[in-house]
């Protein structure tokens, strides 16, 4: 099917170190004075809804559906769910 990609978006295959999301906001808040040593709970929060995404196996996900068209929202949705879990508990 023409437009259909298999492969996930590159931030899916990129590893956790690899993406500025984590070290951006920190980088921010310890170069503004007074924000020196605060805390960062949504940095770890965003990190661990990426890590959620990235451990689903779209491959395996595939696997489960005939049509082609249902593949992405079916990834999609596996990794919407597992987003949520991760940031719930």
């Amino acid at each position: 099917m023409p437009g259909l990609r298999a492969s996930a978006p590159r931030s899916m295959r990129r590893p956790i170190g690899d993406h500025g999301v984590g070290v951006a906001p920190r980088c921010d808040s310890r170069g503004r004075t007074g924000l020196e040593n605060c805390e960062l709970p949504e940095t770890d929060l965003i990190l661990t809804a990426l890590q959620a995404a990235q451990n689903i196996d779209a491959g395996a996900v595939a696997k489960q559906h005939i049509a082609p068209e249902k593949i992405k929202q079916a990834v999609f949705e596996a990794r919407l769910e597992a987003v949520k879990l991760a940031v719930s508990s």
